[in-house]
This record gives structure tokens, sequence and C-alpha cells, in this order.
């Protein structure tokens, strides 16, 4: 009932509480006026007039204000499955972000009898994972403030998956040769999973190596481990075996047939021998040829039969 313009009350003073002694008729008015805002402060101001144009007057102050804080309720914790803030949570904001109307799309509730706006902040802290606290604050007309938070967790918990390249088996005399990028310490291939054969099923950024192991000889085996480890260090490995080895026998070419005029094998064919004799880088000497691309030992062993001639096999 509020009203800036006089009011006639005649005949309801109770009903405003307020008291006129006056032993002729008279009219009973009020009158408000205000100040402020939070509180609004009310004066009404009561006038009583008779008919002789007397009059009285008393005033009462009402203050009107809202000193209720709203009541915030954020929504549940959540967990988000991302490399980092700006793929898992796009409307992250360290300013104040007004959401006024938006509770619904926020999940979050207020209760408040006056209007107020509604907004909400973020901070982080962590790295793998990143904990996020969005802050909710919704304020009122009269500056009354509520809050409360929500804590939003984004991490990657996925390992990557590799896969490593087919087995290989190569034909070589030793692994130098064979593998020249063997390395028993690891070797950072990322980015280059193509030329290596291997590939990588990973939503973040990622490191990719290899090391090597080596078991075995004649063939050598080697066990290469790729190993994919993301920002979060979540990692996936996979194993390729690389047999190295030499299964091609040496082509030998020896001299040509001879015939030695001598009473004996012992005049004829001084290094006449039954057991093996090393002539290993002798070749054009004995005039053999070998052919064979690993390192070998070469070595003859004579036969003999008849008596004249002697026929030696060599």
């Amino acid at each position: 009932d509020y009203s800036e313009t006089p009011v006639d009350i005649t005949g309801q003073e109770a009903a405003y509480g307020v008291t006129v002694t006056e032993d002729c008729n008279y009219t009973l008015t009020y009158v408000d006026t205000q100040t402020g805002t939070c509180p609004v402060v009310i004066t009404r101001t009561f006038t009583a007039i008779d008919e002789c144009l007397n009059q009285g007057t008393d005033t009462q102050t009402i203050t009107i204000g809202d000193t209720t804080d709203p009541v915030v309720t954020a929504p549940g914790d959540d967990t988000i499955e991302a490399c980092d803030v700006a793929t898992g949570l796009a409307d992250y904001s360290e300013t104040p972000v007004d959401i006024t109307g938006q509770e619904a799309a926020y999940g979050v509730t207020v209760t408040e009898d006056c209007n107020y706006t509604l907004t909400y902040v973020d901070t982080q802290t962590g790295t793998c994972p990143v904990v996020i606290t969005r802050t909710f604050t919704a304020i009122d007309e009269c500056l009354n403030q509520g809050t409360d938070t929500q804590t939003i967790t984004i991490g990657d918990t996925t390992d990557p998956v590799v896969t490593a390249p087919g087995d290989d088996t190569i034909e070589a005399c030793d692994v130098a040769t064979g593998l020249a990028d063997y390395s028993e310490a690891p070797v950072d291939i990322t980015g280059q999973e193509a030329a290596y054969g291997v590939t990588v099923t990973e939503d973040c950024n990622y490191t990719l190596t290899y090391v090597d192991t080596q078991t075995g000889t004649c063939p050598v085996v080697i066990t290469r481990t790729f190993t994919a480890i993301d920002e979060c260090l979540n990692q996936g490995t996979d194993t390729q075996t690389i047999t190295i080895g030499h299964t091609t026998d040496p082509v030998v070419t020896a001299p040509g047939d001879d015939t030695i005029e001598a009473c004996d094998v012992a005049t004829g064919l001084a290094d006449y021998s039954e057991t093996p004799v090393d002539i290993t880088g002798q070749e054009a000497a004995y005039g053999v040829t070998v052919t064979e691309d690993c390192n070998y030992t070469l070595t003859y062993v004579d036969t003999q039969t008849g008596t004249c001639p002697v026929v030696i096999t060599r």
C-alpha cells in the first residue's frame, strides 16, 4: 500500500495501528517517501485534519531490505577423460562468467526470493590429472551472496595402444650390417611411425621409443620393444622379433686339375695333408676363389688313391 500521494484511511486506524485523539470529526491520511535502496527506508507520515482544519501528524519509519543470502547448490563433482583442459572443458574461465538464467544448463540451483545474478569462475591445480574448482556465486540486489563449488577432474587414464610391425628375417653376416639402427638404449622415433612400420592409437600427445635386446649367434634373435608414453605417463608397448642370420653357403671354385711329374707324393706335392690345413687369406697362392659376403675360413684336405699314378683329391 505504498503511496506517494495521500491515502485516506479515516476509520481504519486500528488496521494501520495508528491512534488519533480528537473530539471533533476528522480525516486521517498517510503519505510515503523513501530513501536508499538496500535497505529502502520509508517514512510514512500520518496526518489528521479536523473540521476546523486543525491538524496533527506523526511518522512511522518502515525499513524494507533483503538480508538473506541466496542458497546455491552446485552440480555434483565430475570426472572428464581428456588430454587437457581446452579439450575437456571448453567453457573453462578464470574470469567470472555470467550464467544468470542458465542454471539448468549448468546443473546448478539457486534459492533466492529476489532478483540475482549467477556467475562461475574456475581455478585449476595439478597436471595429470588437472583438478578444476568451479565456484558458482549468486549475488542478489542487496549484495547478499551465496556460493558453492564443483570439482571437475580432467585427466587421461587410457594407455596408448602400440602395434609393432610384423616379425622380420634379415639375411646378413651380423647385427651391425643387418640392422644398422640396432640400439640397446632407447631411441626416440616420435613422428617416424610410418618409417618403422609401427602404429600408435592415442588421443593425446605421446613419445614413441624403441629399444633392442639380442640372444643367440647364428641366427641372432633381436627383440625390438616399442613403447609409447603419453603426457599423463600412461604407456603401451608391443614387440617385434627380428632374426638376423646367414643361410647362404659360400661358393668355392678350386683351381683346375693338375698333373705333376714326380716319383712320389712327398716329392711331387710337398704340402700334401690328410688333415685340414687353414689357408685363409692364401686363396691366390692356391688358385682358389671363394664367393662369400661374410667372414670365412678356408681349408683343404687331401686324399689319395692308386700308386702309379697316385691320384690326389684335394
